[in-house]
């Protein structure tokens, strides 16, 4: 882990910034993430550049503040760390699931914004309940999604884009910090999907994040989200930097 992969840390920390915990605690290097299972990244354990190799070492601790948090104990394993802790966990009976790609966009200059999609700089209740619809959130997701990107600190825009009707169709938001833009949450109704929608939100947002001095984009999207990864490459997201997936012991190991 020690290998320089700075660049990969930094994208790392813009992406942590755009999609906050509601708890966390950090453990040799691994920042503990609870959002009530929102979300397998911000319910994980998530490494640092600090973080050890010996997950001997914090396996108990992070399975028993998943334990006493009612959720399976995961952890979220980079392509650029060390294969050992992959078999590690393997071993330990952790299996295998949700394989994601880190994509750049590495000049987002020319990046238009849609006319028929509008920015806010924070998220209403209707923004809100559009985008926790698309995903399929209800209930007591909805909320914790709510408070979840009530606790975003850093510059961030929340978009919206209309069909020919007027109607909601599709979201996301961005946040900028010194790393550049980082695009969360792109959603669109089941009914509005393959119509350009989301690619529509997620130009505006890249063109907004140019105004405010990102020179990249980035973005994270399941491996076998192929449709998506079209729309993305479109848009100029056509390198990818790394990957990852989880480990997750649905069962104590003992």
């Amino acid at each position: 882990m020690r290998k320089d992969n700075s660049f990969n840390w930094a994208v790392e920390e813009l992406c942590a910034a755009a999609w906050p915990a509601l708890e966390d605690e950090t453990v040799a290097g691994w920042q503990l993430k609870y959002a009530a299972g929102v979300s397998r990244r911000s319910n994980s354990a998530n490494p640092t550049p600090d973080a050890t190799e010996d997950l001997a070492l914090v396996a108990p601790i992070v399975e028993s503040f998943f334990r006493t948090r009612g959720l399976p104990s995961r952890f979220r394993i980079l392509s650029f760390l060390p294969s050992q802790m992959d078999d590690w966990l393997a071993a330990r009976g952790y299996e295998i699931e949700s394989g994601t790609r880190t994509l750049q966009a590495r000049d987002i200059g020319a990046s238009e914004q849609s006319s028929r999609t509008v920015l806010s700089s924070s998220p209403d209740p209707a923004w809100i309940d559009g985008v926790t619809a698309a995903q399929g959130r209800e209930g007591a997701e909805r909320e914790t999604y709510a408070r979840i990107v009530s606790l975003l600190t850093a510059s961030a825009a929340f978009a919206v884009a209309h069909n020919e009707s007027g109607e909601a169709a599709s979201w996301a938001f961005g946040v900028v910090t010194a790393h550049g833009l980082c695009i969360e949450s792109v959603a669109t109704r089941p009914d509005q999907r393959g119509k350009g929608f989301a690619g529509e939100t997620v130009s505006t947002l890249m063109a907004w994040g140019a105004s405010r001095g990102a020179g990249a984009a980035f973005l994270q999207v399941q491996a076998d989200n192929h449709a998506a990864v079209r729309v993305y490459d479109r848009l100029g997201f056509d390198r990818e930097l790394y990957r990852y997936h989880y480990r997750t012991l649905t069962a104590v190991a003992v």
